[in-house]
């Protein structure tokens, strides 16, 4: 059995949710990915497109961590 809820401290912060300014767009989370790395000491070049470059993901899952273990996914 999976329960999921979202809880949310007061009507500013439930509105701060669904407010569609407040989400993150792909570059946007390239963006975070990028700096942190570089503060890991990594040099990496944006990816022209994150979601079809290979060397991008396998990038993500060896620094990060692949949620299915190992270094590479085995979806892909």
């Amino acid at each position: 059995m999976l329960w999921k809820a979202y809880v949310f401290k007061d009507e500013t912060h439930l509105a701060s949710f669904e407010n569609p300014a407040f989400n993150l767009d792909a570059d946007q989370v390239v963006d975070i990915f990028l700096d942190d790395m570089e503060t890991r000491g990594l040099s990496i070049s944006r990816p022209s497109d994150p979601f079809e470059a290979p060397q991008w993901r396998n990038l993500l899952q060896t620094t990060y961590g692949s949620p299915f273990g190992g270094a590479k996914s085995p979806f892909y």
